[in-house]
């Protein structure tokens, strides 16, 4: 559905406002959930982490899993990544959360990028969108 193998590594092109907007997927259950890859990186590791769409989350959380895939030896502190080339601090998720290995995104991060999200509901698709006012690394040119 979104082609990507989770957690493998990629590369972030040199320019990254040229990976917006990004596409996903909504999973039609009861909830409705939005999904969508995003490559991130923490020095010079970059994986394609998915990530489940919460505008009610306060915070972005990566999953123990894409923590260990970046190389993060503490599990249990805020992390500095960058999330589609935008520098973000990101935290893991709580030990006592019901999302265990889902990677969130929160409204901390889809506010820095002043989001807006189009739903594409016959073909279950989104595309996620930055917005003006949105921080430089993110802006489209």
């Amino acid at each position: 559905m979104l082609r990507v193998k989770y957690l493998s590594e990629t590369v972030l092109p040199a320019e990254h406002a040229r990976r917006w907007p990004l596409h996903g997927i909504t999973i039609r259950t009861p909830l409705r959930r939005q999904m969508v890859n995003i490559p991130v990186q923490r020095g010079s590791k970059c994986i394609n982490a998915i990530f489940v769409v919460d505008t009610g989350a306060p915070f972005t959380y990566l999953s123990n899993e894409a923590l260990e895939a970046l190389e993060v030896k503490d599990v249990l502190s805020w992390h500095n990544v960058s999330i589609n080339g935008v520098p973000h601090c990101v935290q893991p998720v709580p030990t006592d959360a019901d999302f265990q290995g889902v990677n969130v995104l929160g409204l901390d991060f889809l506010e820095n990028i002043a989001f807006a999200i189009i739903s594409d509901r016959d073909t279950r698709t989104f595309t996620l969108k930055v917005g003006k006012g949105a921080v430089a690394a993110a802006r489209p040119r």
